[in-house]
C-alpha cells in the first residue's frame, strides 16, 4: 500500500477539509484491516449514515477504497479500508484558490477547537472535565515556513493592537485568544 497520498486541486482539499471526513480518516487510521461504516460511526460518534456521507468523500479521494461485503443481520455490509495513511499538501507554486482553502481549513480547526473547548469548560463546571487537544503534523517546505513567519508577523501586530485597546478600555467588541503553534523537527 503507498503511504502518502498528495492533495493536489483545490476540489481534493475542500473535499477532505471536512472536520467530520478527517475524523473518519483519523478514526481509520487507529484501526488496522477493513471497517462497516457502523463500525467507523461507533468510533468517531456519530450516525451511520453520516459515517457512510464521510466515506464516500474519501472513497472519491481514492483515500479509502472498497473492500467488499460482510454479512451481517438481514443484509451484507460494505468494508472499507484505507489505501493511504499519510495526506499532503501539494508542494511547489499553488494557487491563491489552493492557499485560500487551506487557509478556511485552518479555519474550521480552530472552530472546532472552540467548541471542544467549550464542551470541555461545560464538562468541568459539572465535575466531569475531559481535556481535549487537536492535533495536526504538518510537512513544511521553506514556502510554507515563510508563509508561516508572515502570519506569525501578521498576529503579533493583531495582538498588540488588541492589547492596546484593552489598556484604553476601547475593546470595540474585541475578544481574547491564544494561539499556539508548536513547530519541530519529525525524524
Amino acid at each position: 500500500m503507498p503511504e502518502t497520498l498528495e492533495i493536489s486541486t483545490v476540489r481534493q482539499l475542500r473535499l477532505f477539509n471536512a472536520i467530520e471526513t478527517r475524523s473518519v480518516f483519523e478514526a481509520m487510521l487507529s484501526m488496522d484491516g477493513s471497517l462497516t461504516a457502523r463500525e467507523v460511526a461507533e468510533m468517531v460518534g456519530m450516525s451511520a449514515e453520516s459515517a457512510h456521507y464521510h466515506l464516500g468523500k474519501l472513497l472519491k479521494l481514492k483515500i479509502v477504497e472498497d473492500r467488499g461485503r460482510r454479512e451481517s443481520g438481514a443484509r451484507p455490509e460494505r468494508l472499507y479500508g484505507l489505501r493511504y495513511r499519510h495526506v499532503e499538501l501539494k508542494r511547489g507554486k499553488r494557487s491563491a484558490a489552493y492557499i485560500g482553502e487551506i487557509i478556511r481549513g485552518v479555519r474550521l480547526m480552530l472552530r472546532k477547537a472552540e467548541r471542544e473547548y467549550e464542551q470541555g469548560w461545560k464538562q468541568h463546571s459539572e465535575g466531569n472535565f475531559r481535556p481535549r487537544a487537536v492535533r495536526s503534523v504538518a510537512w513544511l517546505s521553506k514556502e510554507d515556513l515563510q508563509e508561516l513567519k508572515r502570519l506569525e508577523e501578521q498576529m503579533d501586530r493583531l495582538m498588540t493592537r488588541g492589547d492596546e485597546a484593552h489598556r484604553n478600555g476601547d475593546t470595540q467588541g474585541r475578544e481574547r485568544m491564544a494561539v499556539t503553534v508548536t513547530m519541530a523537527p519529525i525524524g
